[in-house]
C-alpha cells in the first residue's frame, strides 16, 4: 500500500439526514437532489493534484444511479458510465480513486427504505450487490471505504429512524461487509469508531489486513487560543492513535478544517510523534463539505493547510 495524500470527496447527499424536516447539527436537511457542482469538483481536484495530493476518497452514496439499484438515487444522480469516465480524469491527473459507501446504521440515510432493513436479508442483499457493482465500476480498486463510524443513539438525535447495532449483531455485520470486500481481494478501510467505544472486541473482530482510519478534529497540543480537551473521549481518541499503530493496523489518519483551522498541523505532527512509522500510511483530509461555489473555498483551503502542515512536519510530498 502506497502513502497516501488523501482528499475526502462526496457524491452522498444524504448521510445522517433521513428527513426534510428536523435540520441536523449542521442545519443540514434530507435532500432529493445532488449537492455537487462539477465544474467546483474538477476546480478543487485539480488543485488537490496540482498540490501535492496523490489519492482522492470518494463517499458515493445516492449521488450514483447504480444499474442494480437506480431506486436509491437523488435526483441528478451521475450515471455509472459517467463516473467511470470521471475517475479516468482523476487517474490523468495523478488522483488514485478509491470509493467509500458508509454503512454505519447511523450515516444510511442515502440507501432509502433499505436504511431501515438493517441486518435483515434484503438489506444484506442490497448492500452486496451495491460493493459488487462499485467494485467494477472503480476497476477493483486497492482499498474499499466502508465507512462504519458513530452508530449509536446520540448521534442520531435529529433523525426519525434510529438504528444502531450492539453485541454480537456488530460484530457479524462487520465482518459481512469485511467478506464482501475481502472475495474481491480488496482490503477494507473503515473508521476507527468501535475501537474506542468496543475496544476488545474491536481487538478481537477486525483483523489487521483492515486499513484503520482515527479521526479526530479537535485540539491534540495546547499551542493555540483553546485548552486541550481532557474528557475521557477526548482522551481515548488520542490515544487510539498509538494503540492501534502498536496493535498492527495501518493506519491513515484523517484530519479536518471542519471545527478549527489548528487540526491539520496537529494530526500531521501527533501522527507523526506517536504512530509506530511502518504503520502510517498517510493522511486523509476533509472538510465534510460538498463541492458546490458555496463550499469551495473551505475545500480549497483544507488542502492547502494540509499542504502546509506535512511540509512543516517534514513530510515528503
Amino acid at each position: 500500500m502506497k502513502k497516501l495524500n488523501c482528499l475526502f470527496m462526496s457524491l452522498a447527499a444524504n448521510l445522517s439526514m433521513d428527513n426534510d424536516t428536523v435540520p441536523n447539527v449542521r442545519n443540514m436537511k434530507f435532500s432529493k437532489k445532488m449537492k455537487v457542482e462539477k465544474d467546483v469538483w474538477d476546480e478543487v481536484t485539480e488543485y488537490a493534484a496540482n498540490n501535492g495530493f496523490n489519492s482522492v476518497l470518494i463517499d458515493l452514496g445516492d449521488g450514483v444511479k447504480y444499474k442494480s439499484h437506480p431506486e436509491i438515487a437523488v435526483e441528478g444522480a451521475w450515471e455509472p458510465e459517467y463516473l467511470k469516465e470521471e475517475l479516468n480524469r482523476l487517474r490523468k491527473l495523478g488522483l488514485t480513486p478509491y470509493p467509500k459507501l458508509n454503512f454505519s446504521a447511523g450515516h444510511d440515510a442515502w440507501l432509502g427504505i433499505y436504511s431501515r432493513m438493517v441486518s435483515t436479508p434484503e438489506y444484506y442483499k442490497v448492500c452486496e450487490e451495491l460493493i459488487d457493482e462499485v467494485m467494477e465500476i472503480f476497476d477493483y480498486p486497492e482499498l474499499f471505504h466502508l465507512g462504519l463510524d458513530e452508530e449509536d443513539a446520540i448521534n442520531q438525535q435529529k433523525v426519525l429512524f434510529v438504528c444502531f447495532r450492539q453485541h454480537d449483531l456488530i460484530w457479524h455485520d462487520v465482518k459481512f461487509f469485511f467478506n464482501c470486500v475481502k472475495k474481491h481481494n480488496v482490503r477494507p478501510w473503515i473508521w476507527y469508531d468501535y475501537y474506542h467505544t468496543h475496544t476488545e472486541d474491536f481487538i478481537k473482530n477486525v483483523p489487521t489486513d483492515v486499513v484503520v482510519s482515527p479521526w479526530y478534529y479537535s485540539y491534540l497540543y495546547g499551542d493555540c487560543s483553546a485548552p486541550l480537551p481532557d474528557s475521557e473521549q477526548a482522551i481515548k481518541k488520542r490515544a487510539s492513535f498509538k494503540e492501534l499503530s502498536e496493535l498492527g493496523y495501518d493506519l491513515v489518519p484523517t484530519c479536518s478544517n471542519f471545527a478549527n483551522t489548528f487540526n491539520m498541523d496537529h494530526i500531521v505532527r501527533y501522527t507523526e510523534e506517536n504512530v509506530v512509522p511502518d504503520k502510517n500510511k498517510g493522511i486523509l483530509t476533509t472538510s465534510w463539505c460538498h463541492a458546490n461555489d458555496r463550499w469551495k473555498f473551505r475545500i480549497l483551503d483544507s488542502i492547502q493547510a494540509t499542504k502546509y502542515a506535512l511540509k512543516e512536519n517534514g513530510v515528503e510530498i
